[in-house]
């Protein structure tokens, strides 16, 4: 496999040592052929305010999409399967706002890069969820590139 340079990037805003010494690529999860993800988001009951875990996930997206600026990303938000369909739907809009909120905010990111995938409980990773860490996969925004 070819060697993939990857420029060094500083968190915006700072100077000094990179974010992290591994390339960027090694951060990229294969999906399937030709698909890939570059992470997911996961969220509490009932909520769509960024977690500390998600800081770091969501730190991952902003700084491939800063230092790929032609990349677009889909940012598809989930729920997991309890409650109505119309509550889930509004929570799964949420949640993907919040998220592309986030990555506006503190990496300077266009809203014309995001597709808005608000996709509620349609699509859950846990079809028959029964604890509530199944219940905890489902409610997530992954983050995957628009293919061009």
């Amino acid at each position: 496999m070819p060697k993939v340079e990857t420029p060094v990037v500083t968190e915006p805003g700072k100077s000094g040592p990179p974010y992290d010494e591994e390339p960027l690529v090694k951060r990229v999860k294969t999906v399937e052929e030709n698909v890939w993800k570059l992470t997911s988001i996961y969220y509490d009951l009932n909520k769509y305010s960024i977690t500390t875990p998600a800081n770091a996930e969501l730190k991952k997206v902003g700084l491939v999409m800063a230092t790929n600026p032609d990349l677009k990303v889909n940012v598809q938000g989930h729920t997991d399967t309890r409650g109505s369909v119309e509550y889930n739907d509004k929570l799964s809009q949420n949640r993907v706002n919040a998220a592309i909120k986030y990555l506006k905010d503190n990496y300077g990111i266009t809203e014309d890069r995001f597709i808005k995938l608000p996709l509620g409980k349609t699509d859950p990773l846990v079809k028959d969820a029964a604890s509530e860490g199944q219940h905890q996969v489902n409610r997530r925004v992954d983050f995957t590139p628009v293919k061009q």
